[in-house]
């Protein structure tokens, strides 16, 4: 079969699957394969089948799912954290077994495989882009409806193809073949999809600057500097190009052998990655974090997601000082609240991950989550707080806090401040509701936080000058790299507003419901803040996915965007 007639013949069988899915919300059975908890609480990694027939998808795609989940959990830094994690197959059927092998590769000698093109859920084929062992779809639509109509709370998901000829993929969704190396291969794949690692192995499959790869040659400057010396880390040559020499940390790891474990610098990277999603303080009592004080003994707890074996530590500070215990709960009598007639107190709950797989958060001595508690006495004042909360929301923090009552407020003055200030920073007002004996929600978003620790107050002001302010609340974040789309929706042009870090190249593309790139730009960023147009006049009206690239790759995000003409 000729390329041409191949091409002709995939974009047909792209057009019938687009038309089939648009046309039918497809449901298919999900089934819970670990089940450490709360999915909200936990990350959820899902499977999808392709070139499963229904009559194997019990006993085969069950089987192979498995032996993919336990090898996957089985390695470092996954076998560490699996309790951070839930994991979910979806049971697509497909009317063929196996995947499409064109035979039109490049990279090898054709045909390297059978040629042959089935019918399957995904239309997952070998020989993409010329590269016979590159298993991926020409249109990745279906496989992002089947997400959305099924488990659409996944944080990271793998197709999984029914065909023993060795391949696979990454990037957003990855995928792997059943070769027998298929465990090793998705081990491979999640460091692509899941925590953004590049290949290893040739420049040429990267297109810059990742957390294992770069052209820095320095050990004192590179990029994993605080590694360098320890667990064969250094400073190794990938290849030469055009654009200069790239380096990798190690000369043996998964991210360049199939078969070899993560490097300590793919394992950071991992667990950076795993902590940007979920934190390991599960759920705590009291739920509410505005308690009131009577006189009563108060009784506190937080339930934890334990790393194995555990690396975590626990404190509780009272007003900033050390309770000196290390339980997970603590009973606060008058002795410590001063009867009830002393003011109000903060008590906060710190979990530190201070495991020895990472070294990024060196500085903070390791991985820091906090739960806060006001806790008032029963004075009247001018405002009755009833909470205040400060959450990462996407790449946002998100502050709101509630009133039983107000006479005589004003409005209310958010500040900040991080670990590097000496003093609280104004981000803004939001005015007061005014007299009321009603309950009153009030919010505000900080769009651009700082790297790592954020702390967060609300400081109520009076008509008269008289002030009164919220307990602080801390917001950690591993990453400094921030973005919106803006009006949202929008009747007219849109804009970007960004934030990065450091200088950098971003590559946004466009893409519409059918997963078309409808639209690509190219920005070359300085550190900062900056407002960019993203040119969506022509448009048409519907729902369109941004999709941002940094440096090549080595970040990721998408915002979901829609246009009302």
């Amino acid at each position: 079969m000729t390329r041409t007639a191949y091409t002709k013949l995939v974009l047909a069988k792209a057009a019938l699957l687009l038309l089939v899915y648009s046309a039918d919300a497809q449901q298919y059975p999900v089934v819970k394969v670990v089940d450490n908890g709360s999915d909200a609480t936990h990350i959820n990694f899902v499977y999808l089948s392709d070139g499963y027939t229904a009559a194997n998808l019990n006993a085969l795609w069950a089987t192979d799912v498995a032996n993919i989940n336990a090898a996957l959990f089985a390695s470092p830094p996954y076998s560490n954290y699996a309790s951070f994690f839930n994991v979910h197959r979806i049971d697509v059927p497909s009317a063929d077994s196996g995947a499409d092998h064109p035979g039109t590769a490049t990279d090898v000698v054709e045909p390297a495989s059978p040629t042959q093109l089935v019918n399957t859920a995904f239309d997952m084929t070998f020989d993409f882009f010329g590269i016979h062992r590159l298993l991926w779809s020409p249109s990745r639509a279906p496989v992002f409806t089947a997400l959305a109509n099924n488990y659409p709370g996944y944080d990271q998901a793998l197709v999984v193809v029914n065909d023993p000829t060795y391949g696979g993929a990454g990037g957003g969704i990855g995928t792997t073949s059943t070769h027998p190396l298929a465990p090793q291969i998705a081990i491979h794949e999640f460091g692509h999809s899941f925590a953004g690692l590049a290949d290893e192995y040739a420049y040429g499959r990267n297109r810059g600057e990742a957390p294992n790869l770069t052209a820095e040659s320095d050990p004192a400057l590179v990029r994993w500097s605080d590694w360098v010396g320890t667990r064969g880390v250094g400073v190794n040559v990938v290849e030469t190009v055009g654009n200069g020499t790239w380096h990798r940390p190690v000369d043996n790891c998964g991210m360049r052998f199939v078969g070899a474990d993560l490097c300590a610098v793919c394992e950071e990277r991992t667990i950076d990655v795993i902590y940007g999603l979920v934190t390991p303080i599960e759920s705590t009592v009291p739920a509410q974090t505005t308690v009131d004080y009577t006189g009563q003994n108060l009784d506190f707890s937080g339930t934890l997601i334990y790393p194995n074996p555990n690396t975590l530590t626990v404190d509780w500070l009272l007003d900033g000082v050390s309770l000196n215990t290390t339980a997970t709960n603590v009973t606060l009598t008058a002795a410590e609240l001063g009867g009830g007639a002393s003011g109000n107190h903060t008590l906060v709950l710190r979990v530190t991950d201070i495991t020895a797989r990472s070294r990024s958060q060196a500085a903070t001595g390791g991985y820091v989550f906090e739960q806060t508690w006001q806790i008032n006495n029963v004075a009247p004042l001018p405002v009755e707080w009833l909470d205040f909360a400060a959450v990462a929301e996407g790449d946002a923090n998100v502050l709101t806090w509630s009133t039983a009552q107000e006479a005589g407020a004003a409005d209310y003055l958010v500040q900040r401040r991080s670990d590097t200030d000496s003093e609280w920073a104004g981000l803004g007002t939001v005015p007061a509701v005014g007299d009321t004996d009603a309950r009153s929600d009030y919010a505000f978003t900080d769009y651009f936080p700082d790297r790592g620790t954020c702390y967060y107050r609300v400081v109520q002001r009076d008509v008269d000058g008289a002030t009164d302010e919220t307990p602080v609340k801390a917001v950690s974040r591993t990453t400094r790299w921030f973005y919106r789309a803006f009006p949202n929706p929008s009747t007219g042009p849109v804009s970007l507003e960004i934030y990065t870090d450091r200088d950098a190249e971003l590559d946004v593309q466009v893409v519409d419901a059918a997963g078309r790139v409808v639209l690509t730009r190219a920005f070359d960023l300085a550190e900062g803040t900056h407002v960019l147009p993203l040119g969506t006049g022509d448009l048409a009206q519907g729902t369109y996915q941004v999709v941002l690239v940094r440096d090549g790759g080595e970040w990721r995000g998408v915002v979901g965007l829609a246009l009302t003409r």
